[in-house]
């Protein structure tokens, strides 16, 4: 049975990129798309192989932008 889905440690080892590669193209917008399960992050290999054949095609939701305004209460 093939993968579907690779953890983001082992997707960067089959790109030959580090982790923390993947996590800065997550912050930029870059990159294949994935979704969070608990803290971990998931690829689907569909959405990657799509990712790989145009990779302008599938970009990331940069994250959000944090405030550091005070919430009130």
């Amino acid at each position: 049975m093939a993968k579907t889905t690779f953890s983001r440690e082992e997707l960067a080892a089959l790109l030959g990129l580090k982790m923390q590669t993947l996590a800065a193209w997550h912050c930029q917008g870059r990159g294949p798309v994935f979704r969070k399960r608990g803290r971990r992050c998931i690829y689907d290999a569909a959405a990657v192989a799509a990712w790989l054949d145009d990779p302008a095609a599938y970009r990331a939701a940069p994250r959000a932008a944090s405030t550091d305004e005070p919430q009130a209460k």
